[in-house]
């Protein structure tokens, strides 16, 4: 079994040069990521890194902030391409926010880092093209232990609106990442195994919420 411990809340960001290599399925968004790099960090466990690129494979979304997704109009959800579902199956630390103001076309980032490069490399990110979603999975079978620390940067806000957590990380989606006020909508949660976690967001008004715990996994939900 794998074993994390948990890392610092504050990470030194790094900058990733490296040639892309596409490893996306035919979706809504394409997946591309660097090699794992090694890194001299004075952050702790921070050692090894590794960035994936998601990608817009249509024109017509730049990957621009719209909140459109966020309104009681649903008109504007064909068609776009959007990250609006995420699947977790990985241990270690994982955060989950929003950032504007990435390059055009990006709909968001996914980066790794960790003290061991086997740990690092174990990590894989697909799109699902049949709905929307953003994988992320641990894939290793053998026995490593190590420092796993994951962060997902979205562009645009209050769109996801299907969370699935089958692991035992630990979890923090931040504001500003789930969809709350669409009354034509419903966000669904869903956690299991041992994974802890927690979302923050705006007051909600939705078509329905859906939380759903199972094993060990515990969920703390604060809205204004």
């Amino acid at each position: 079994m794998v074993s994390f411990a948990r890392l610092p809340l504050m990470l030194l960001l790094v900058v990733l040069i490296a040639t892309l290599t596409s490893i996306g399925a035919d979706s809504d968004f394409s997946v591309s990521s660097t090699s794992t790099e090694s890194v001299d960090s004075s952050t702790e466990h921070v050692s090894y890194v590794r960035q994936w690129t998601l990608t817009s494979t249509n024109t017509h979304n730049n990957g621009n902030d719209n909140d459109d997704d966020d309104s009681d109009d649903d008109s504007s959800d064909d068609g776009d391409d959007k990250i609006d579902s995420i699947k977790l199956q990985l241990p270690g630390r994982v955060f989950i926010s929003y950032t504007s103001n990435l390059p055009s076309g990006v709909l968001g980032y996914v980066n790794v880092s960790g003290d061991s490069q086997s740990v690092v490399e174990s990590v894989k990110v697909n799109s699902n093209d049949d709905d929307e979603e953003l994988e992320v999975k641990y894939t290793s079978s053998s026995s490593s232990t190590g420092y796993l620390l994951t962060e997902i940067f979205l562009a645009t806000s209050n769109i996801v609106d299907d969370v699935e957590i089958e692991s035992t990380a630990e979890v923090v989606i931040e504001d500003g990442v789930v969809i709350a006020s669409n009354t034509n909508k419903e966000l669904q949660i869903k956690a299991s195994d041992s994974s802890i976690v927690y979302v923050s967001s705006s007051a909600m008004s939705l078509q329905d919420l859906k939380l759903e715990l199972s094993d060990s996994a515990t969920l703390q939900l604060t809205t204004d």
